[in-house]
């Protein structure tokens, strides 16, 4: 639960703000401001919308470009001429996304004002009362942004983008959020810092497809809240070696409870990692009121056996558990978790083209059944 109205609004911009953001063109867009307007109207079209998040976005003016390169152009020729480089044109344009609270795409506004409200907004509207949606003009609604109540907000991208935001691990299951992680357990229940950081750098390390993940050359030692602290860092490339993810994981011990916090940030973050890093802070839990936690391990390596029409033996952790079993392959999952691995046996005589095929066509049956 947020502790007050501002608070969630902030939260939510900062949701936004990194949706739309992956979007841009960092070279000529950026996200210049977003309103929160508790009750918006758009004139002409007899409609109003509450909870409204309007996100204004500006664009490097491509006339300006062309413009200069003319104006070049002509220089190079020793042509003299009297344009100036912006005089007939904005320097940037701007446009406009609307969002409901759970950032659903209301609609978009262009530089000429001109409102598209979204296919999905539209069929939303369709289940309205039938009296009131008779009432609805949209071919006539305009857009102006109007003025501001005490109970309306507008966030300046600066006020946003430093924003950590927390949400359930299974809201976003995809790698365009940046976020913290904290494990907390006694230290009683470690035989050092050190064996936690390096079974935690070890398990990452055989996770990942080092082709695409570079990992630290081993667990370092550092300073961190003043105290000595263990860390570890790896970045994740994509197929075109672009850096989509950086991440940091650092384990300290404070009071009577050993700590890891790990940073993700999206793309070639380490600057901002740092800055992430410089505002946490970690008061002493008192022992006598929360008692011993321990971080569950998965040291266990669980071994399962497929019969079908070869014997297969593979090994996944604990966590991992067959949900499906159809002779030549089985599936497993990660409880709790959206990801899955299918496991085939082929023998020499079938082709792997085969067992997908025939995987497909189990998998639409039980859909269309």
């Amino acid at each position: 639960m947020f502790n007050n109205k501002k608070e969630e609004i902030l939260q939510k911009s900062a949701l936004l703000f990194r949706q739309i953001s992956n979007t841009l063109d960092t070279k000529t867009e950026h996200i210049d401001n977003i309103r929160y307007y508790e009750d918006f109207f758009f004139g002409g079209a007899n409609l109003e919308e509450n909870n409204v998040y309007i996100v204004e976005i500006k664009t490097q003016n491509p006339n300006i470009k062309a413009d200069k390169k003319e104006k070049n152009s002509k220089e190079d020729l020793n042509t003299e001429t009297n344009s100036q480089i912006g005089d007939n044109y904005e320097l940037e344009l701007t446009t406009y996304e609307i969002y409901d609270e759970n950032q659903n795409l209301i609609a978009v506004v262009d530089t000429d004002g001109n409102v598209s409200f979204s296919d999905e907004y539209l069929t939303n509207l369709e289940n309205l009362p039938p009296e009131y949606y008779a009432m609805l003009d949209l071919s006539a609604a305009e857009f102006s942004l109007q003025e501001m109540t005490e109970k309306d907000i507008k966030l300046s991208n600066k006020d946003i983008e430093n924003v950590i935001t927390f949400t359930n691990r299974e809201s976003y299951s995809d790698n365009s959020y940046s976020y913290v992680g904290v494990s907390i357990q006694s230290v009683d229940n470690i035989s050092s810092i050190d064996s936690w950081a390096r079974h935690d750098y070890e398990g990452n390390k055989e996770l990942y497809n080092l082709d695409y993940a570079e990992f630290s050359d081993s667990v370092k030692t550092k300073s961190f809240l003043g105290n000595d602290a263990k860390y570890y860092t790896y970045s994740v490339k994509n197929s075109d070696g672009k850096v989509v993810e950086t991440m940091e994981d650092i384990f300290f011990v404070q009071g009577d409870y050993a700590y890891n916090f790990a940073f993700k940030v999206v793309g070639n973050g380490d600057a901002d990692i740092e800055a992430i890093k410089k505002s946490v802070t970690v008061k002493d839990i008192d022992k006598s009121k929360v008692g011993s936690l321990l971080v569950k391990q998965e040291d266990d390596i669980t071994y399962t056996t497929v019969n079908g029409s070869a014997n297969v033996e593979y090994s996944a952790p604990m966590t991992w558990n067959i949900n499906r079993d159809a002779g030549s392959n089985s599936s497993m999952v990660n409880n709790g978790v959206d990801t899955s691995v299918i496991v085939f046996a082929i023998d020499g005589n079938y082709r792997i083209e085969d067992a997908l095929n025939s995987m497909l066509k189990d998998y639409s049956k039980k859909t269309i059944s």
